[in-house]
């Protein structure tokens, strides 16, 4: 079951977090993709972030063909990636030095654009799929 926890800084500015979506053994379906792209819809998002979880670590050399990274502690961060067109950011981390972790977990953050061209909603899985075959 999906949590979102709902923080407003301005008036009519929110940011919606959902945790839960998936599990690594459980793949979203298209049943959920298809409630959750009705559900940004409804909120008018134009935005996302995805998070995938991985034991193995990625390689930094392929992550550096979409662009130039910048580290920042143990974080790598990539700014309007090369040869994507609706990712706007790619985060990359150690998530078992940040949160002390027993076993090897690695993240990979993604910042999705979720309006086309033509400001129809969707998620963009193409993209996704490009950067997990590249890394």
């Amino acid at each position: 079951t999906p949590h979102a926890i709902n923080q407003s800084s301005e008036y009519k500015k929110y940011q919606l977090t959902i945790f839960g979506l998936s599990q690594p053994n459980k793949p979203l379906n298209n049943a959920t993709i298809g409630e959750l792209q009705h559900l940004l819809k409804r909120l008018e998002v134009s935005e996302i972030d995805i998070c995938i979880d991985s034991t193995n670590p990625l390689s930094m050399e392929a992550f550096k063909l979409f662009g130039t990274i910048d580290t920042h502690f143990s974080t790598t961060y990539l700014h309007n990636p090369r040869g994507l067109t609706y990712i706007t950011k790619l985060c990359y981390y150690n998530k078992q030095r940040k949160d002390s972790l027993s076993m090897p977990l690695y993240r990979l953050e993604l910042t999705c654009k979720t309006r086309g061209k033509i400001g129809t909603l969707f998620i963009p899985l193409d993209d996704i799929r490009t950067i997990l075959e590249m890394l």
